[in-house]
């Protein structure tokens, strides 16, 4: 990526670049470009060849731009909102102003001498260091470049590693249930994960999201953290109407029944359930679709309410790593000291993030950990750097 340096223009000289080059302004109000800037953040972009080339901000009278190149290509060709292409500009520029230098290459290994970091070797020559950071991300995001090398370099060195696996995951479920919702997402509904004893391991009220593999949603990717590594089978028992005890969604179940009694009972659940939902709750229950309502019997009808409590999904397995939100496992925390990310065996060597084997629930906990040990390692990383001066 190339980024110019930032450049005041005074508004009539925007406005002509504007009416020459065609720029799209992506803004909420796209006319405060002729109204005028001041306290307004527009920004332009002009795609040739797939490219952005531009970030703007009003200043007083004038206005600063900002020519960024190459931002709104991915590996995988999908676009890049226009938040991350200014918070990349925004970290590139910090980086020029503070010195630093960063080096396009790949990291092959860590190199020790006496016990201590000496260094990093790369595929293009060794990099001298008294201090090295190791902040590569876990297994999950592989486009990001997160693919596990820093457990094979933490290892080398002789730290011990926890097997990394997905955490944060969708479940794939045993048949084709929720396949058959897909789409589907469901609010204020209990989620109780059971073990292959029928312990509940795990339980959360929230939304979830039927899938064409299986399920997903808060709840779900929650639940999925305290499935074992053991590959142990798992059920996903739902509870549809929690706010219900039995004997009042029976007593709901009899005055629906009442007001549909000479409908099908496959038109007879509309008030209770989502429409995609309906087919597959029919087909549990046993209760032909096109039985009459006022047939229904009580066993039957105790048969759907128990449907309804305890909607259960067999699990298969977790989703593939790549489709996790995080990794569960890393560099064991016991071999790092949690004050200075600083690991116990070889001085000078740090870590932050997922690289180690720390993970949390969803809703922002796992960026917290990044930012905290990664803070932590920086600082202690900068006062060894300043002692060995």
């Amino acid at each position: 990526m190339h980024i110019e340096e930032y450049t005041t223009y005074q508004e009539s000289e925007v406005l002509a670049l504007y009416g020459s080059v065609g720029w799209t302004a992506y803004t909420e109000q796209p006319e405060a470009l002729r109204r005028g800037f001041a306290g307004s953040l527009l920004t332009l972009a002009a795609r040739e060849n797939g490219t952005l080339v531009g970030l703007l901000r009003a200043v007083g009278d004038g206005c600063t731009v900002v020519l960024v190149q190459d931002l709104l290509v991915r590996p995988d060709h999908q676009r890049r909102g226009i938040g991350t292409a200014l918070m990349q500009a925004a970290l590139e520029r910090y980086l020029r102003q503070t010195g630093v230098q960063v080096r396009h290459t790949r990291a092959m290994e860590i190199a020790v001498q006496d016990g201590a970091v000496c260094g990093v070797k790369t595929a293009n020559g060794p990099i001298p260091a008294d201090a090295v950071i190791l902040a590569t991300g876990g297994c999950s995001y592989p486009l990001t470049g997160s693919t596990g090398d820093g457990y094979r370099m933490a290892a080398a060195l002789g730290h011990t590693i926890v097997e990394p696996v997905g955490s944060l995951v969708p479940l794939v479920e045993r048949g084709h249930d929720c396949a058959a919702m897909q789409g589907l997402a469901l609010k204020n509904v209990t989620l109780r994960l059971k073990n292959a004893k029928g312990k509940v391991v795990f339980e959360e009220f929230g939304e979830l999201l039927f899938t064409h593999f299986g399920l997903s949603g808060p709840i779900v990717l929650s639940a999925s953290a305290h499935m074992d590594r053991k590959g142990e089978a798992f059920t996903v028992d739902l509870d549809l109407k929690p706010a219900l005890d039995e004997k009042t969604l029976d007593e709901r179940l009899l005055r629906d029944f009442e007001k549909y009694a000479n409908r099908d009972f496959s038109h007879a659940l509309d008030d209770l359930l989502p429409r995609s939902m309906i087919p597959v709750v029919i087909k549990r229950s046993g209760i032909p679709g096109e039985e009459k309502v006022h047939s229904v019997t009580k066993q039957q009808r105790h048969a759907l309410l128990d449907i309804l409590k305890h909607f259960t999904i067999d699990i298969v397995c977790k989703a593939p790593v790549e489709d996790a939100i995080v990794t569960s496992g890393g560099v064991k925390v016991r071999e790092v000291d949690p004050a200075t990310m600083e690991s116990k065996l070889v001085r000078g060597l740090y870590f932050a993030g997922e690289v180690l084997d720390v993970d949390a629930y969803t809703g922002g906990f796992n960026l917290q950990i990044a930012w905290a040990t990664g803070r932590a390692a920086g600082l202690a990383a900068a006062q060894t750097q300043e002692e060995s001066e």
